[in-house]
């Protein structure tokens, strides 16, 4: 994360938003069935439901 977004409130709580949007965004260019199977790797990882989710939370913090 930049450090501007650290110190400002008002981005970090759109953060969630923007990745959202972007991710979304991303999946519209994928075949329908790539495109399911991405979302329910994006919600297992957001939601930190498995090791693997929760081992690539842990790298995206770097």
């Amino acid at each position: 994360m930049p450090a501007m977004f650290r110190f400002d409130p008002a981005a970090r709580a759109c953060q969630a938003e923007r990745e959202q949007l972007g991710a979304e965004r991303i999946f519209s260019l994928l075949p329908d069935a790539q495109a399911a199977e991405s979302r329910c790797l994006w919600f297992e990882f957001e939601a930190g439901e498995s090791d693997d989710a929760r081992f690539a939370k842990a790298l995206d913090r770097f």
